[in-house]
């Protein structure tokens, strides 16, 4: 997600779960790996736009968490 830099923290959010059994996620058997993920979650117009508060001093800060939960140990 970016992160409002404004005390009003607005959000703008997207969550997605991995398929461990997606070709994405295995080893390289051809020229190219598909991408997975979400391309398209925010626009940069959205970004960009006057009344928003994710880019303050031409800096934009994200904020990635990653849940191990039902990975099994690599």
């Amino acid at each position: 997600m970016p992160l409002d830099q404004s005390v009003k923290k607005n959000r703008i959010m997207e969550t997605f779960k991995a398929d461990p059994n997606s070709s994405s996620f295995k080893r390289l058997d051809g020229e190219k790996i598909i991408a997975s993920g979400c391309p398209r979650f925010v626009t940069h117009s959205t970004l960009e736009n006057a009344k928003s508060t994710s880019i303050q001093d031409d800096i934009l800060f994200l904020k990635v968490a990653v849940d191990l939960t039902d990975l099994e140990y690599l």
